[in-house]
């Protein structure tokens, strides 16, 4: 009998990485999200909910070009590390918007569609404002599920980020995900963001 061999196929990585010197890029944003929120204090409505969402281009004001560009640092090294094609293309921020949970905030399950990558870099996270939450996307996985000894990656339904001041998340934009109740008495503040492809002629 030939030995039990196991290959794991179809994983979903989630890329986490903390920003250097975080905290002036974070009081600059904070200045332009308030400024923003003052030109529209209805704001949009996403899957958001008791909070604030501003529109989609922030990433055109001169004040977001620093995270934009880290954004673009990290998103090639993926690249990279993916062994993607990319001779005649490259990925693009699409569109980037601030979100405010306030006190009992939360984001609704959702994905984000016609968009390669996601994700959401953190400017004021207090302890207890709302962890952000990944689904497992194999719906047939859900179908029946046997009793665990122990749950890993491999095995778990469901994973949390518990934010960070200055932390970054990247994920596949198809990736279903959402935010828990902000249970402090403080703002929970974050920039989310899209990527696509653009074409090099």
């Amino acid at each position: 009998m030939s030995q039990l061999q196991r290959r794991d196929w179809f994983s979903t990585p989630i890329w986490q990485f903390n920003v250097k010197n975080s905290q002036d890029l974070n009081k600059s944003l904070l200045l332009i999200i308030e400024k923003e929120q003052r030109k529209d204090p209805q704001g949009l409505k996403r899957s958001n909910q008791l909070g604030w969402h501003s529109t989609t281009n922030l990433h055109h004001q001169k004040e977001l070009r620093d995270l934009v560009s880290i954004i673009d640092n990290q998103t090639f090294k993926i690249i990279q590390e993916q062994k993607w094609n990319f001779t005649n293309c490259r990925l693009v921020v699409d569109n980037c918007w601030a979100t405010i949970n306030y006190k009992y905030g939360f984001s609704k399950v959702h994905s984000h569609a016609n968009s390669i990558f996601s994700g959401v870099y953190y400017i004021s996270t207090p302890n207890g404002s709302g962890n952000i939450f990944f689904i497992d996307p194999r719906p047939g996985k859900m179908v029946l599920q046997p009793p665990l000894q122990e749950v890993d990656c491999s095995t778990t339904q469901q994973v949390s980020y518990q934010p960070q001041t200055g932390m970054m998340l990247i994920f596949p934009s198809w990736l279903w995900h959402g935010v828990e109740p902000n249970l402090s008495e403080e703002i929970r503040v974050s920039i989310s963001f899209n990527l696509i492809w653009s074409f090099i002629s």
